[in-house]
C-alpha cells in the first residue's frame, strides 16, 4: 500500500512539471524496487489482560523497525495480586501478508517464574483495538500456588 502512495507521487510530480512546460508525455523516472523503502518505522501500543479480568495488567510500546520483519517490544506491570511483572514481545511482521507472529514472555520478579504466550494475527481483518486470545507456549510453574489464566493482548495502531 505504502508502495503504491509513493510511485502515485512521483506520477504526479511527473505530470506537474509536464503541464509547467506545455508537453503532452509523462516520463517516468527509472524505480527500481530497492528504491522504496520496505517498511516505514511505526509504533504499536499493546495491552494485555487475563481473559475474565476487564482490568489491563501490562502496557507496552512495539516498534517496527525500517527495512526489517522483525520486532521487539518491552513493558512491565503489575500482576492482579500487586506483584511487579515484567514483559518482552519478539515477533515478525510478514508484510506480504499484513500479519503478526509473535511470542510473549512475562517475568514475574518476585517469584522467579516466567510464561510464554504466542499470538498471531491478520491485520487485514484485525479490528484496531479488539483482543485476541492468545495460546500459552510454556510457564515455569505450571500450577503453581496461583494457575495462570488465560490470556488476550489487542493492538492499537
Amino acid at each position: 500500500m505504502k508502495r503504491k502512495y509513493i510511485l502515485i507521487v512521483f506520477i504526479l510530480l511527473n505530470f506537474t512539471s509536464c503541464i509547467q512546460d506545455g508537453s503532452d508525455t509523462i516520463i517516468l523516472p527509472e524505480i527500481s524496487e530497492s528504491d522504496i523503502p520496505e517498511e516505514i518505522q511505526s509504533e504499536w501500543t499493546i495491552a494485555i489482560k487475563c481473559s475474565e479480568q476487564e482490568q489491563i495488567a501490562i502496557e507496552a510500546v512495539m516498534t517496527t523497525q525500517k527495512k526489517t520483519s522483525d520486532f521487539t517490544a518491552s513493558g512491565s506491570g503489575n500482576d492482579y495480586d500487586g506483584e511487579p511483572i515484567d514483559m518482552t514481545v519478539t515477533g515478525v511482521y510478514d508484510k506480504k501478508y499484513n500479519t503478526i507472529s509473535a511470542e510473549v514472555r512475562y517475568d514475574f520478579i518476585n517469584s522467579g517464574t516466567y510464561r510464554k504466550d504466542h499470538f498471531a494475527v491478520d491485520l487485514d481483518y484485525y479490528t484496531n483495538g479488539t483482543y485476541i486470545d492468545m495460546i500459552k507456549i510454556d510457564e515455569s510453574n505450571p500450577g503453581g500456588p496461583y494457575p495462570s489464566c488465560d490470556t488476550q493482548i489487542k493492538l492499537f495502531y
